[in-house]
């Protein structure tokens, strides 16, 4: 996922930097496009990952802060 990017059109490429020195050499690198525009969009879905039977056993007393 990608976050903070503006709403609307994107064309989509890579690079790959074969010997990892951030430079461009033709020799090095492969690369890759989408030939269509991409329209990014996220869809929030919950899901339940605990389930809950009993109130919390964790109990703290304010006096206990103050010794």
């Amino acid at each position: 996922m990608i976050d903070n990017i503006a709403p609307g059109t994107y064309h989509l490429f890579s690079l790959s930097d074969g010997n990892n020195n951030l430079l461009y050499d033709e020799e090095c690198r492969r690369n890759g496009f989408e030939d269509s525009l991409i329209v990014p969009s996220a869809e929030f879905v919950e899901e339940m990952d605990t389930i809950f039977t009993a109130n919390d056993t964790i109990v703290v007393c304010k006096d206990s802060f103050l010794s």
